[in-house]
């Protein structure tokens, strides 16, 4: 049986999961183009949406405190 390809949201929610100090830097990580393990064999194009989402995510939390 195949193992099934985690989709975008399961990728965010697994970032997210390692905390607020995490996420920012991967959001660094991913804006310098650096490596992020959890990310290997992604698209750049599935990346871009990733970064695009844990900045909306972090934009509410923040706004939030």
């Amino acid at each position: 049986m195949p193992v099934a390809t985690p989709t975008i949201d399961d990728v965010v929610e697994k970032l997210c999961n390692e905390g607020c100090q995490a996420v920012h830097l991967y959001i660094q990580q991913l804006e310098q183009n650096n490596p992020v393990e959890l990310l290997n064999g992604l698209s750049n194009k599935d990346k871009e949406k990733i970064l695009h989402e844990l900045r909306a995510i972090m934009a509410v939390y923040d706004r939030c405190q």
